[in-house]
C-alpha cells in the first residue's frame, strides 16, 4: 500500500499488506482507510484483516 501526495504525486510512504499464504495469489484489496494520530493509518482489507501502518 502506498501513501501518495495528491499535490505532487510523490510516494510519501510504502507498506506491505499481510497475506494469508505467500504461495497462493490473493484478491485482497483495501476497502477502507482511516487516518489515526501520530502518522498511524488503519486499513480494512477484503480478507477481513485490519492492518495498522506506522
Amino acid at each position: 500500500m502506498k501513501l501518495i501526495s495528491l499535490l505532487s504525486g510523490d510516494v510519501i510512504q510504502k507498506w506491505s499488506l499481510e497475506l494469508k499464504d505467500v504461495l497462493r495469489p490473493t484478491g485482497s484489496s483495501v476497502l477502507a482507510l482511516a487516518f489515526g494520530k501520530d502518522d498511524t493509518y488503519y486499513a480494512i482489507g477484503s480478507n477481513g484483516k485490519l492492518n495498522v501502518f506506522q
